[in-house]
């Protein structure tokens, strides 16, 4: 037996009932190294492995929602200054307020650009596509906003959300129920 199969038989009963449900948030912290987020995807794998009933190396097909929080750290900023990131995220949408199908996608496809300068070594997007055969997407998301990037706590004027309310729609979307705008 695994690790992941004895934890799973001592785990608590709400984290069997999550594990079994119809989609998934994933919170990645660009402030951290991959190794131990890493990590816990393949032991998140091997758990709903066994919850599912699934053969070993066989994809879950559930929806994901990876969210990549804190893109308005100073660290964060630091490691993408020079690079075209936060203008292109501004271009598709510099509210982060947009419900629209494509313009989430159109991040997704950004964050996987820029994943390698954020997590250098990890190949992050083989790791989840395995794990979930392709219904996932990518979501940068900060508290802050766009204009707040890489200001100290207290020179930050106010809390402007961006991409905050996106994931949750897009999990409800992929799960049948229609709730993103045609």
């Amino acid at each position: 037996a695994s690790a992941a199969s004895d934890v799973y038989k001592r785990q608590h009963p709400h984290r069997k009932r999550a594990l079994d449900g119809d989609g998934f948030v994933f919170l990645l912290d660009p402030t951290k190294k991959f190794e131990a987020q890493s990590n816990a995807v393949v032991e998140f794998r091997e758990e709903l492995r066994l919850v599912k009933g699934l053969k070993v190396g066989q994809a879950v097909r559930l929806p994901a929602a990876v969210c990549v929080s804190k893109l308005d750290h100073e660290t964060v900023v630091d490691r993408l200054k020079g690079t075209s990131f936060y203008e292109d995220l501004a271009e598709i949408d510099d509210t982060g307020e947009s419900l629209d199908l494509a313009v989430m996608e159109k991040r997704s496809r950004l964050m996987l650009e820029f994943r390698e300068i954020l997590w250098p070594g990890w190949n992050l997007d083989r790791q989840i596509d395995e794990l979930l055969g392709g219904r996932y997407l990518f979501f940068p998301m900060t508290p802050f906003g766009l204009d707040e990037m890489g200001k100290e706590l207290s020179d930050r004027s106010a809390l402007t959300p961006f991409g905050i309310l996106a994931p949750l729609l897009w999990l409800l979307h992929m799960s049948g129920y229609p709730v993103l705008p045609k």
